[in-house]
Order: C-alpha cells, then sequence, then structure tokens
C-alpha cells in the first residue's frame, strides 16, 4: 500500500509540473504578445519568427546572410488587438494557405522574433495590413510550388512581397534568389535592406 501510495504521489506531482509548465509557457506567449502591443506594433509591420523544427530550419537556410528567422507576416490591428497574416501549411492547427491569427499565438513557441517596419508613411501602412487581411479573406492557398509567376497561391515570403507590390512601387521588397531557374523571395528579403527598419527583436 505504501508503495502504491509513493507512485500516486508521484504521478500527481508529475501532472502538477506539466500543468504549471503549460501555464507557464502559455502566459510567457501572451506576455509577448501583449508587450509587442504595447511598444507599438502597428498596422503594416513585418512580423519575423524562427520556430522549431526540421522545416523552420529548411526555411532558415534559404536566406543567405541572416538565417536567424524561418517565417513572416504581416500585422494587422483590429480592436486594439494585434493580429499577423502569413500564409503557411500546418496540419496540427488545420491551416493550408493565407490566414490571420493573434500576435500571441503567432510567437507563442518560438525562439527568436522581431519586427520590422517598412518605409511607407501611415497611410501606406494601412493600406498593406488592408491588402493582407484581403488575402486572407480570400483564402488564398499556400504556393507549394513557390512560384512568383502564380498569384492565385502564395508562400509566406510571397505574400509580404505581394502586399508591398500593391502598396509602393518600385517595390520597396525584391527578390534576391533563384530556385529551379525562377526568382524566389527568402525571409531576409523581406527585412534586409535599406527600406526596412527594425523595431524591437528578440533573440
Amino acid at each position: 500500500m505504501e508503495g502504491t501510495r509513493g507512485k500516486k504521489i508521484n504521478s500527481l506531482v508529475r501532472l502538477a509540473w506539466l500543468l504549471a509548465s503549460t501555464l507557464a509557457l502559455s502566459g510567457q506567449a501572451q506576455a509577448v504578445g501583449q508587450s509587442l502591443r504595447l511598444t507599438g506594433v502597428q498596422n503594416g509591420d513585418l512580423i519575423l519568427r524562427r520556430g522549431k523544427g526540421m522545416m523552420s530550419d529548411i526555411a532558415a537556410s534559404f536566406s543567405i546572410s541572416d538565417r536567424r528567422f524561418s517565417h513572416v507576416g504581416i500585422a494587422v490591428m483590429k480592436n486594439r488587438k494585434a493580429y499577423v497574416v502569413h500564409s503557411i501549411q500546418d496540419d496540427d492547427k488545420g491551416y493550408n494557405g493565407v490566414v490571420r491569427e493573434p500576435l500571441s499565438d503567432f510567437l507563442g513557441d518560438v525562439s527568436d522574433w522581431a519586427v520590422y517596419r517598412l518605409k511607407l508613411d501611415r497611410q501606406q501602412q494601412n493600406k498593406l495590413a488592408r491588402t493582407a487581411s484581403r488575402y486572407a479573406h480570400q483564402h488564398i492557398a499556400f504556393d507549394t510550388r513557390f512560384d512568383l509567376d502564380s498569384s492565385n497561391v502564395m508562400y509566406c515570403t510571397e505574400l509580404v512581397w505581394r502586399a508591398s507590390a500593391e502598396v509602393s512601387q518600385p517595390n520597396l521588397i525584391q527578390p534576391t534568389a533563384q530556385k529551379s531557374g525562377g526568382r524566389f523571395i527568402t525571409i531576409e528579403d523581406t527585412y534586409r535592406h535599406n527600406n526596412a527598419v527594425l523595431i524591437e527583436s528578440m533573440h
């Protein structure tokens, strides 16, 4: 009986520890999102993150100089709450294309993140956010071929590139890589240039 009781106590301790860890991570994610919102995330800001796992490592490896980040989206403010519009394939969440997700969820399980702002006026920033939101409302699917010649499907950096093209000409974002003979937008192409300014980051 004593041995059984000890096992039960150990099980309860492990369960309590797991619950506390889950709540702590959840609170941390919400704190990150809240902190960003309070320090000035605006419509049209670029939100970059470094996810975990093999696919994130592959996405980051396409960049030439700066491989800290694996994904990017556009900030959209609605009712004083920050969201991120981005294009992704995520079977666990049921995502297959352009979606709008709360900022706290977007940064919920990442090792690095940053906020960059393109050199646009406030009106252009708002248009960038509206354009991204329109893509989400259209339920544009994820571009598995990574083909910039097709606009009916989009991968993550392509979304940012196309939205930027609708706001500013010439486009502030330009592709620097080639993939299978065609142009390709890397993660660093969206922010590593003279037309983007770092607002906040965590590494």
